[in-house]
């Protein structure tokens, strides 16, 4: 018989060796099953087999949420990345002349000066800061007179401001406030506090009641009649 040389010997123990892997898998996963047998047998009589069923779907049931819950995630981030760049687009090609300031003509009509300075730029309470801005007022303001409100409020207030200084008593100023009542700013919108002797005429389930329904019949005018038809004309127009 020829002599074993290094490199038979060699190639033997490699055969050996892999042949004892598979025999220690094989040997690993009887045990691993004998374990895990003999582990239910004690779990059940402990009596926590029921419980540790549901402990492990729990787990997958988590694990599989969370999974779904990535592929959402990963969704919705490629959505808003979608959205977001055809944002981009909108705004560069349909509203920037529309986002940018007003020019000076524009400016100028509204009543401000050339060089105010941006934040300067508040028209009856309105930010003009873009020229959608500027338009949206000037087309307003071509609708209605919406300096009215405001000049009739600053006369009532002059009218008030001056009768109180010229008050000498408590019935002077309470006549004051009833004249002020009068007015009714309330058909206009304006939720003033009822007077006392207003809740007194009602009672009981009766102020409720009738709140109720001045609450949900109520049409609240946003401007007085002569504004109201100016805005209805200026729609009419439009129209046609």
């Amino acid at each position: 018989m020829g002599k074993l040389s290094r490199f038979d010997r060699e190639q033997a123990t490699k055969i050996f060796a892999s042949d004892f892997d598979t025999i220690n898998d094989a040997v690993a996963g009887q045990l691993k099953g004998l374990w895990q047998s003999v582990r239910e047998r004690t779990m059940l009589s402990v009596g926590i087999k029921e419980a540790s069923d549901e402990a492990i779907k729990l787990e997958k049931e988590i694990a599989d949420m969370q999974m779904e819950l990535t592929r959402i995630r990963e969704k919705m981030q490629h959505e808003i990345s979608m959205k977001a760049r055809r944002l981009e687009d909108v705004k560069r090609d349909s509203l920037k002349e529309y986002s940018g300031p007003p020019d000076a003509e524009m400016i100028k009509e509204l009543g401000f000066d050339h060089d105010a300075p941006v934040e300067k730029r508040d028209w009856f309470g309105f930010k003009i800061r873009t020229k959608l801005d500027a338009m949206t007022a000037l087309r307003l303001s071509g609708e209605i007179d919406i300096g009215s409100p405001y000049r009739v409020l600053q006369q009532i207030a002059k009218s008030v401001s001056r009768e109180l200084i010229l008050a000498g008593t408590h019935e002077d100023v309470k006549a004051i406030y009833e004249k002020f009542h009068s007015l009714n700013f309330r058909q206009f919108g304006v939720d003033l506090p009822p007077r006392l002797m207003e809740l007194v005429k009602l009672s009981g389930d009766k102020l409720l009641e009738v709140g109720l329904m001045e609450k949900e019949g109520k049409e609240t005018k946003a401007l007085p009649a002569r504004v109201e038809s100016e805005v209805s004309s200026a729609a009419k127009r439009s129209a046609h």
